[in-house]
């Protein structure tokens, strides 16, 4: 899954693959933490995932 900006789930479609697998819980790690990785993970939390930063 190719993204354009800091978040993965905007304009990629992720939630909708996680959901259609069943997949609640997810880790979430990258390069840059401050941006890619805490943009990520707070849109999986908001989306009701459980999230690990690893």
């Amino acid at each position: 899954m190719t993204k354009q900006s800091f978040d993965g789930f905007l304009g990629t479609g992720l939630d909708q693959l996680l959901a259609r697998r069943g997949i609640r819980g997810i880790l979430v790690a990258g390069l840059i933490t401050s941006t890619c990785v805490l943009f990520t993970a707070s849109t999986a939390t908001q989306r009701g995932c459980l999230v690990s930063v690893v």
